[in-house]
């Protein structure tokens, strides 16, 4: 089925002239992207550097967890494993092993070269991010490097690597935005009378005439004695310096031109990029950060912009408080801006931020009266990235929750609860209904299965028709749903129904009666009938193995596990095609799978590919806010599944996951209490993976009198 809704688009000519402002708001088809001039980014690193969110470490449950392919946990690092130093001011031809070599000469330890990141720095220097495992050697390593006067070497700690996670849907705070005038001249305009001078400075002072695109404000004309014949003048302050004469002249109609322009010296003369690495440097002393920034000023603002990401938050903090209307170094009479920044990145699909575009279009005004500053992405696969920040942390906060709360459509429900039918979970009659509803009306109902609930978007002004031939469908629905739960213990379950025996069943119960359920915990069959359906479903199921080698097959367009058209399209690295709604249940169920190393397959050809997604697959067809929950769900499987390698405290209003000490068999632990949690002060037994107190574990005791 083709998407209810498309949008492709281009570059918004009105965006990027109007400095920021488009008059269709969300509903213009094309992009509304910043226009920024001068360097793009200063400093790359030698490694890439994705956004925080990119780099697949969350933290959750109270430890560091970095994901790889088919969103595997690759790496849990708990908050006291590691701790990390940055080496600054190296020389530019430094490597990994020139620094593990200068580690072991500081302090006689040798760092494996995997625990090293290189890092571009500042003016063509080289830092390295530095991992270690031992708090005293960090200690010791900077102490030495600081007091090393023979070089210029520099040291500070810093947030590990596997420690620096971020997430989608939650608000960052490690960028600052620092600004500060251009450079500027004040041009003096000569006239032959007094009528002249006032009719052009009236011109100036309304805006009809301006300067490179930008409105100025001229001073009174005056003259330069008491005679009215005499030359009248009036200045114009802070004009850019990339105004030339005839910038100026050619503004003004030619019966009104001046006698003279005079142009005063620049107020200052330093080039971006130079002002740029004074201001880097400077805020580098306060603590580490990401090494490049970004810088962002039109053409026609007044001021330069650059953003830079502090690793750590509180040094961002301490950033403001330092230098913010500080003196700027290269200019004594200019005063450098320096603001926290709060951001956030979301995405979802296409068709709902189209079919919520009204909605979001009445929300711009109010965020630009918070100073909240919205990019949107063009339409990626099929997704839009959204972008707010802001200076004003509780602004930005706001404008996130009012976003979500119309993205996420309005529930239908009837005499309090939600509107309902169980055609709609085997998208049979009822669903097709539904969905000539949303072409008649021009509406979209998100389908929630797991949930069993419906939620409406769109023009407003249809709503009330729109729920009343819904909830007309999902009254006059005849069939019931029932539910076949799969024992998540029989592994050979799921692989049976993708290599077919799903689509047996459905012919011997009715395609539109059955609906294979993935995504919930514990997978389910979904029927919609009669009783007399669900027991001919209950007695095929029960004896499935008679049809040991079931057949699957599917024509082009469809979906590798409905088998249906496929809405809304998405296609795996590997080929094969889903719907996008199956996609994500698929991913849920890869995640959700109890086994010691869960992950995420591709389903196609009938479960025979089970090929690992990548991450990039996984998180360009997938939600932001799904993403995040699929992440969740991995890593409670892997706890779960692996109860010797980690275990969750026990309190009950408490996650905090630990690591549980190996210890050979038959060899007592020798610290009973072998794990405080950080979260409730819990002191955790060794033996029974319990909290008795100071009491000694009753198991340890039994073993005594056994030895005994």
């Amino acid at each position: 089925m083709e998407p209810l809704y498309t949008n492709k688009a281009f570059e918004c000519a009105f965006y990027k002239r109007g400095q920021g402002n488009c008059i269709r708001g969300a509903t213009c088809k094309f992009i509304h992207a910043e226009h920024t001039e001068g360097l793009a980014n200063i400093g790359a690193s030698l490694m890439p550097i994705a956004a925080p969110e990119l780099a697949w470490i969350r933290h959750l449950k109270g430890v560091y967890v970095t994901f790889g392919e088919g969103a595997t946990v690759a790496t849990v690092a708990l908050p006291w494993d590691t701790v990390a130093v940055r080496l600054s001011k190296l020389p530019q031809d430094s490597t990994t092993s020139t620094v593990a070599e200068l580690i072991e000469n500081y302090v006689g330890a040798r760092v494996i070269q995997a625990n090293i990141q290189l890092l571009s720095a500042y003016g063509g220097r080289v830092a390295a991010d530095v991992t270690l495992d031992d708090q005293t050697i960090a200690t010791d390593l900077i102490t030495a490097v600081r007091e090393d006067q023979s070089t210029e070497f520099d040291a500070d700690r810093v947030i590990p690597v596997h420690h620096r996670a971020a997430r989608f849907n939650t608000i960052s705070r490690n960028k600052v935005s620092c600004s500060w005038h251009k450079p500027s001249r004040t041009v003096t305009l000569s006239f032959a009378s007094q009528f002249l001078a006032c009719e052009t400075w009236k011109k100036f002072l309304t805006g009809v005439y301006q300067v490179s695109k930008s409105r100025v404000w001229p001073s009174r004309p005056h003259n330069d004695g008491s005679d009215t014949d005499t030359i009248w003048k009036f200045k114009i302050d802070n004009v850019p310096t990339s105004a030339n004469r005839n910038d100026i002249i050619e503004q003004i109609d030619e019966p009104f031109r001046p006698l003279n322009v005079h142009m005063s010296w620049a107020s200052y003369s330093n080039p971006m990029e130079a002002s740029v690495d004074q201001i880097t440097r400077n805020l580098s002393t306060v603590g580490p950060m990401d090494p490049f920034v970004t810088t962002g000023s039109s053409s026609q603002s007044r001021r330069s912009k650059m953003t830079v990401r502090f690793v750590d938050i509180e040094h961002a903090i301490a950033a403001v408080q330092e230098f913010d209307e500080q003196p700027l170094p290269f200019f004594s009479q200019g005063k450098l801006t320096v603001q926290q920044l709060s951001s956030i990145r979301m995405c979802i699909p296409n068709h709902v931020f189209t079919a919520a575009s009204q909605d979001i279009e009445a929300l711009y005004s109010a965020w630009k009266k918070d100073h909240v500053y919205t990019t949107i992405s063009k339409e990626r696969k099929p997704f839009r990235h959204i972008k707010f920040e802001g200076q004003m942390h509780e602004k930005v906060v706001k404008a996130q929750a009012a976003f979500e709360n119309v993205t996420a459509g309005e529930l239908l429900s009837e005499y309090g609860a939600p509107l309902w039918s169980a055609s709609l979970a085997t998208k049979a009659w009822a669903y097709h209904e539904m969905r000539k509803i949303e072409h008649e009306l021009g509406v979209l109902v998100l389908c929630d299965k797991q949930k069993r609930t419906l939620s409406l978007l769109g023009r407003r002004e249809v709503f009330g028709l729109a729920r009343e031939q819904i909830a007309k469908l999902c009254n006059g629905d005849p069939r019931c749903e029932f539910l076949i739960p799969i024992d998540h213990h029989d592994g050979d379950a799921l692989r049976w129904l993708l290599a077919g025996g799903y689509q047996d069943l459905g012919r011997t119960v009715g395609l539109d009666k059955v609906a294979l359920d993935v995504a919930s915990q514990p997978r389910r069959l979904i029927i919609s009938g009669t009783d007399h359906d669900f027991q001919n479903a209950r007695n095929y199921w029960d004896h499935r193995y008679r049809n040991p080698d079931p057949t699957w097959s599917i024509n082009p367009g469809q979906c590798n596990l409905c088998g249906l058209d496929a809405e809304y399209p998405v296609h795996t690295d590997c080929g094969h095609l889903y719907c996008t709604t199956c996609f994500e249940d698929m991913c849920f169920s890869g995640a959700g799978t109890p086994v010691p190393e869960p992950a995420i397959r591709c389903y196609g050809d009938g479960g025979k590919c089970m090929k690992l997604l990548t991450m990039t697959n996984i998180q360009e067809n997938v939600s932001s806010f799904a993403l995040e929950l699929i992440f969740e769900r991995m890593f409670k499987t892997f706890v779960s599944q692996n109860p010797e390698q980690y275990r969750l405290c026990p309190t009950h209003t408490c996650e905090q996951v630990y690591r549980v000490k190996m210890t050979p068999a038959g060899v007592k632990p020798t610290d009973e209490f072998e794990f405080n949690c950080p979260q409730c002060n819990l002191a955790l037994c060794s033996t029974c993976h319990v909290s008795h107190e100071t009491i000694h574990c009753p198991l340890r005791e039994i073993e005594e009198d056994e030895e005994l």
